[in-house]
This record gives C-alpha cells, structure tokens and sequence, in this order.
C-alpha cells in the first residue's frame, strides 16, 4: 500500500521511512514536513495510508485529516506523536475524524522507543491491509462511519500479556 510520512522533524521522518521500508507490504512514496505540503503531495501522488504527527507547523495533523476528508480523499490516516498526553483531546478528535489508529513516539517511561513505535505500527498497519485484501476478494466496498460522539467514558483494552 502507498504510504505518505508526515512529520516536522527530518529525523523521524527517517525513521518511519525506514519502518515503512521494511513491511512488506508498504510502499513509501513521499514524505512532508507539515500538513499542507502532504496534502500537496497527496493530490499529485495518492497515498493509501498517511503516517502523520500531531503538532506540526503551517497545518497540524487534526487539520491534515479534516482537509483529507473535506476533499474525499480516500486516505487511512494514523497519527504519531510524543504529546498523547497533554494532546488527549486532539488524539480523541483525530479519531472521531477518521484517523485508523495513534502510536506513541513514546514509551511508557517518557523515552523514544523506536522499536516500539515499529511494532505498533506495523500491527496497524496489518490490519489496514488485511481490510484491503479481505475488500478486494469480496469486492464490497465499505464506508467509515464517523458518526462517534465522544463521552465521558474512556474504555482501555488490552490482553493479559500487554499487563
């Protein structure tokens, strides 16, 4: 799947090109220093999937996905940032919009973790193309709905093993 790399900083522009670079399954095309230059480089060059941060000058991640879907494009959209915290409510409305997942840049003690960061997207992304695939075989297509409200209610999952 064509993937576009959104991120103010060159270094993990690097490095999710080196991620993206290294499943199978992912084709990287392009990347963008901000929101506005990746929908520039979106029109000419239609990603499947866009990796994009957060906080990012000229046009932030939240507004990157609500141009995206404004303009019908057809991208998934995950975000990546180290603000999960002080960004909640940008995270929250990132995927009321539409966006298919957020990774930390983070780990649990605050610090870059780069192969976390690649283990996690790359179980996102498997299951973005695994959609694709199933999508493709049955030839249905199937429409996002975006119809979540958010509530007062955090629900937070994980297996025993993730405890």
């Amino acid at each position: 799947m064509k993937t576009g790399i959104v991120d103010d900083s060159g270094f993990m522009r690097l490095v999710l090109k080196k991620i993206v670079s290294n499943n199978d399954n992912l084709e990287y095309i392009w990347d963008a220093s901000d929101g506005q230059e990746a929908i520039e480089k979106n029109f000419s060059n239609p990603a499947d999937i866009i990796i994009s941060d957060m906080e990012m000058p000229n046009m932030d991640g939240l507004d990157l996905i609500k141009t995206l879907r404004d303009k019908n494009q057809n991208v998934e959209c995950i975000i990546v940032s180290g603000q999960h915290e002080s960004g909640a409510p940008k995270i929250i409305e990132a995927i009321r919009l539409g966006a298919v997942g957020f990774v930390s840049k983070n780990d649990e003690s605050g610090q870059s973790n780069l192969e976390t960061m690649g283990s996690a997207l790359n179980e996102i992304t498997k299951s973005i193309v695994k959609k694709y695939q199933s999508t493709k075989t049955n030839k249905k297509h199937y429409k996002i709905n975006n119809s979540f409200k958010p509530s007062k209610v955090l629900v937070i999952a994980g297996s025993a093993g993730s405890l």
